[in-house]
């Protein structure tokens, strides 16, 4: 296995990820592609919710 010489990119994400705690914005709203994971997830759990009554 070869040493990958890349960027540490550590830092750069912790500072995102605490600048949005600090703008209270909710833990899995914070990644880039949490709204494309969310939406279905949404869409299917109310749905189910409307679909029982």
């Amino acid at each position: 296995m070869a040493l990958v010489n890349a960027p540490n990119k550590v830092p750069e994400h912790q500072r995102a990820y605490q600048q949005a705690y600090r703008a209270h914005t909710r833990i899995w709203k914070i990644a880039p592609r949490s709204n494309i994971m969310l939406t279905p997830y949404l869409v299917v759990m109310w749905g189910t919710f409307g679909g029982r009554n």
